[in-house]
Formats: C-alpha cells, sequence, structure tokens
C-alpha cells in the first residue's frame, strides 16, 4: 500500500507541475499553494485553465469539507469559472 501511496503523490505532484506550466505564460496568473490546496489561476475565460487541485490524502470528513469550502470561496471571488480538482 506505501508504494501505492508513494506512486499517487508522484503522479498528483506531476499533474499539477504540468498545470502550473500551461498557466505560467498568462500575465497576473495566481499559483499559489495554500494549506492542502494547489492554485494555478490565470482567470482565462477558457475554464480549463484555471485550477485548484486537493493536494492532500484526507481521511477526516471536515478537513475535506474546509478545503471543498476554501476552493469554493476562491473559485467564487473571481470572475471566470475554473476546476476543483480532486484526485486519489
Amino acid at each position: 500500500m506505501s508504494q501505492t501511496n508513494t506512486e499517487l503523490a508522484e503522479s498528483l505532484h506531476q499533474f499539477v507541475t504540468i498545470w502550473k506550466m500551461i498557466g505560467r505564460p498568462f500575465p497576473g496568473v495566481d499559483q499559489t499553494d495554500r494549506a492542502g490546496l494547489a492554485i494555478t489561476w490565470p482567470d482565462t475565460h477558457f475554464p480549463f485553465y484555471n485550477a485548484l487541485f486537493l493536494t492532500e490524502q484526507l481521511m477526516d470528513a471536515p478537513v475535506l469539507q474546509d478545503r471543498a469550502q476554501e476552493a469554493a470561496a476562491y473559485m467564487r471571488a473571481r470572475p471566470n469559472g475554473g476546476l476543483f480538482v480532486v484526485s486519489g
């Protein structure tokens, strides 16, 4: 099981890294990392580029709810829509 968790973490890291590379050329892109969330948000009209990623494995429902609420608040404050990516 440990190898699977390591592989999943590496896969997510690569996914977030690529998405940040996609967003990097846009002026004013937000590419910050918060506790449990990675943000790459160039705020384009094409929502595929605007993304938040859940970056931690969560076993606690209240913590997951907190992360989802934080992501939702971030997205509501932006003029353009985007993706909230949860993988695992």
